[in-house]
């Protein structure tokens, strides 16, 4: 994770928070004005509109992240994209194949 520097106290408002709330279906929604208000007021706390902003689009992020990661080939946010060349492609395939050779083998016995 990116360090945040001086702005971390956004992350742990955030989460004081909730980064989001249930929607329907059991989905999860960003926050909106009326949680960031609600907040403040029970905190005696005033963000700037540009704090209130930053926390929004980080629960956004979040709520999206959230319904990306439900899907089967979502790949996990912090591990790097790789491309793979044709050749490392087929060396793992020809790996995957000997392995299901040699299964195939045992459970035919």
């Amino acid at each position: 994770m990116p360090d945040v520097g001086s702005a971390g106290y956004l992350i742990e408002i955030l989460f004081e928070i909730g980064p989001t709330k249930p929607a329907g279906m059991g989905g999860q929604i960003s926050i909106d004005e009326i949680d960031l208000i609600a907040w403040q007021q029970n905190q005696r706390v005033r963000l700037s509109p540009w704090e209130c902003k930053i926390i929004r689009t980080l629960s956004r992020d979040y709520a999206a992240m959230l319904f990306e990661a439900s899907k089967h080939d979502c790949p996990a946010p912090y591990v790097a994209k790789v491309q793979l060349s044709d050749e490392q492609r087929a060396k793992i395939a020809d790996a995957m194949g000997s392995w299901a050779d040699k299964l195939n083998r045992v459970k035919a016995k």
